[in-house]
């Protein structure tokens, strides 16, 4: 039988650490895709200040808190407009322990404070939540609630949705306007999974783009020239090309569900040339490159509104892309540069030679040379 849950309110001055304990609970989560939402990681001084700025509610059971929300004025916010309307008030720091959650504890919550909203004259509920929780999102347009702006706050490494919905609509009411958000977040999905496609397709082109001018300009260097430094303060290709492959190793390797850091990684070791052959250079130099190419070409759109840790630093997924990106091809730009100067008179341009542009433009005009399939 399960034990009686009561909500009342909270009394200004009552401890808080178990509140803030259960936030952390129901919040965890969040933390474990990366969102670090307000209540995953606040202390109980927050805790109090937020329970405090307006009215609060708690759900307990046995005397124990299970749940809680809070209801505000937010008059001066800096950042969403919505809140600093009249009659709008907020809920915020919403929760409910993991092992209570399913009960309709939520509910129960959420219709005590609107209840006090109501009771308070207000027009308007409104909340925030992440971009990327959209099981909240679509939890909330059940209610009534739409998206009405979209802020990004101080504290949190995401940007939030600010949804409103109309008092007079009901505690529990599901109208027209939630019918249309969904058909017009299924266009908008639409588009999102073709932007998300082809943002992982230019990603992949471009990296095939600068493996192939670094593979020529490797193959036209020797191989005792593979291991010269232009300066005794500058890289060999063979370093550089050791440094990229383990560096791209480590990134992404379990890209999506381990820090892009690896403990095992010894990134000192990759600025030491210890190859005594050509195919030792270009194993390794190709064990990166094809680590990449199978974790890019195993994404999917959704995957772009993930997020990973490099070194513990939060990043979406396009960052993290764009970031690995730019790494290589400023690496690629120092191979280039090298084996240019190594190869002296024997170098044979890799894009387009001086000279060679209106007749390369003759050529190729819509050819689609540039979009041209990966090697077999």
């Amino acid at each position: 039988m399960r034990s009686t849950i009561v909500i009342r309110e909270y009394v200004p001055g009552e401890p808080v650490a178990p509140i803030t304990a259960l936030l952390h609970a129901a919040y965890a989560e969040h933390t474990r895709v990366g969102l670090w939402y307000m209540a995953t990681h606040q202390d109980d001084a927050t805790t109090r200040d937020r329970l405090e700025s307006g009215v609060a509610f708690i759900a307990e059971c046995g005397g124990r808190p299970v749940g809680t929300i809070s209801l505000r004025r937010d008059a001066a916010n800096p950042h969403a407009e919505w809140y600093r309307r009249p009659g709008v008030f907020v809920l915020g720091q919403m929760g409910v322990l993991p092992a209570f959650q399913g009960r309709g504890i939520g509910l129960r919550l959420y219709r005590a404070a609107a209840e006090r909203a109501r009771s308070l004259g207000a027009t308007h509920l409104a909340l925030d939540t992440a971009e990327g929780a959209t099981h909240l999102i679509d939890f909330y347009i059940r209610y009534g609630f739409e998206i009405v702006e979209h802020v990004s706050w101080r504290e949190t490494n995401y940007r939030s949705v600010v949804m409103v919905k109309e008092m007079s609509l009901g505690l529990g009411h599901w109208n027209a306007t939630a019918d249309r958000f969904h058909r017009r977040r299924d266009t908008m999905s639409q588009v999102s999974t073709a932007v998300g496609r082809a943002m992982l397709e230019a990603t992949i082109h471009s990296y095939r783009a600068n493996k192939g001018w670094a593979d020529k300009a490797i193959g036209q260097v020797s191989d005792e020239n593979l291991h010269v430094a232009l300066d005794p303060n500058t890289n060999s290709i063979a370093v550089i090309t050791k440094h990229v492959a383990g560096n791209l190793l480590s990134r992404w390797t379990d890209f999506l569900s381990s820090d892009g850091e690896k403990l095992w990684r010894n990134r000192d070791d990759e600025f030491i040339d210890m190859f005594t052959s050509r195919a030792e250079v270009l194993a390794h130099w190709e064990s990166g490159w094809l680590c990449l190419f199978d974790t890019l070409e195993s994404l999917t759109p959704d995957d772009l509104a993930r997020t990973v840790t490099i070194r513990g630093e939060v990043h979406t997924v396009p960052l993290a892309m764009q970031r690995s990106l730019s790494h290589t091809a400023y690496h690629v730009g120092q191979i280039i540069l090298v084996a240019r100067i190594l190869a002296g008179d024997q170098w044979s341009t890799i894009t387009i030679p001086r000279g060679g542009s209106a007749g390369f433009n003759q050529r190729v005009w819509g050819q689609g040379h540039y979009r041209s399939p990966p090697p077999a």
